[in-house]
């Protein structure tokens, strides 16, 4: 009779449950982060450290099941959407700085 130990046997060891818990707050991480990164212009850190906890966290969940694979989505999402406001926003304070310095040049389509 064989003893449980060797029964017990895998082909791949399972997950430290350091790496497990590592991986579930990067994706946490990422989410929070991104969407912090909503918030125009002042976003912009926040979208770009969600971009890289996002990176982090699917490196370490490459061949594993990551529980909070839900937030790591809405976090990129959120990252994502967060610079592209961002960037309409500095868009348009680009435009109105820009009137307001050449005011005569803007004349025949801006008011």
């Amino acid at each position: 009779m064989r003893s449980l130990n060797q029964r017990m046997t895998y082909e791949q060891p399972p997950a430290a449950t350091g790496d497990k818990i590592g991986m579930i707050e990067g994706s946490m991480r990422c989410y929070v982060c991104g969407l912090l990164g909503l918030v125009p212009i002042l976003g912009i850190p926040g979208s770009i450290l969600a971009m890289i906890w996002g990176a982090r966290a699917r490196r370490a969940a490459q061949q594993q099941w990551n529980p909070a694979d839900l937030y790591l989505a809405l976090g990129h999402a959120a990252a994502i959407a967060g610079l592209l406001l961002s960037a309409l926003a500095l868009a348009a304070l680009l435009a109105v700085l820009a009137h307001e310095a050449f005011p005569e040049s803007w004349s025949g389509w801006w008011g």
